[in-house]
């Protein structure tokens, strides 16, 4: 029995069809630019970086190429770009930091920036989760570009929102093993429901209440962690207290 490869396409089963330019084109171009990003932007979420072509984002977005050099210089350029448009969708560095800040407990951090990721990752239409979760799985060249000026800024806010609530050091592992469990069940579910065998699927959960006990078994995952770290740290300081005899 043969086994045929699944097409990308169909994976990230994204709809797409040619997009109305925007009615009032700014005189520096930004307008012009942020449409192209986006056109394109849904074109590499469901084909891919290799499959998409400058022809076809000119087709979807209603420009030349001379438009597409212009504002990207090609479309290695382009591609760029949109990871970087990604990243200022996905959970936004200024919005992480204002949650960091903020005068609340730090139990009230975590379920704010919970309700944030949930929100970005949900959105919908949203290709960036997809197109970001497909850049993981199969890194471009482009991915070594974004970490450091993008992705590293923000995760340092999340290993500190994360660490001030569960006590723990931002080099201790069980922090960042904490920061992945509680999440990527969400991005699973927001990538499975555009998934071709979503409709067989065996959980029959709407999605609505999924999320809400994912987020409910994420609250209480961490305080139990928190918990159990709260006793270590007193059963040492009790230890270091007895003297030797």
């Amino acid at each position: 029995m043969k086994h045929t490869k699944n097409n990308s396409s169909q994976v990230f089963n994204l709809k797409l069809k040619k997009e109305n330019p925007p009615t009032v084109i700014r005189s520096d171009g930004q307008e012009t630019r942020n449409w192209i990003i986006e056109c394109a932007g849904k074109l590499f979420a469901r084909d891919g970086y290799d499959k998409t072509t400058s022809k076809s984002i000119c087709t979807m977005a209603d420009v030349n190429l001379a438009a597409v050099n212009y504002h990207f210089g090609s479309r290695d350029g382009l591609y760029l770009a949109v990871l970087e448009e990604i990243q200022n969708r996905i959970t936004e560095l200024n919005s992480l930091s204002r949650i960091k800040n903020s005068p609340i407990s730090s139990r009230e951090k975590i379920e704010t920036f919970l309700d944030f990721f949930i929100s970005s990752v949900f959105k919908k239409n949203n290709w960036p989760v997809q197109l970001w979760t497909r850049e993981l799985m199969e890194p471009s060249p482009f991915l070594q570009l974004v970490v450091p000026k993008k992705i590293l800024p923000k995760f340092s806010v999340v290993v500190s929102i994360f660490s001030e609530y569960l006590n723990l050091p931002e080099e201790d592992p069980r922090l960042y093993t904490a920061i992945l469990s509680t999440l990527a069940p969400f991005s699973i579910v927001s990538l499975g429901q555009n998934h071709p065998l979503a409709s067989h699927s065996p959980i029959k959960i709407p999605q609505g209440q999924l999320i809400r006990l994912l987020r409910a078994n994420a609250l209480l995952t961490l305080q139990a962690l928190r918990d159990t770290t709260a006793v270590a740290d007193k059963a040492q300081s009790c230890n270091l207290a007895v003297p030797d005899e």
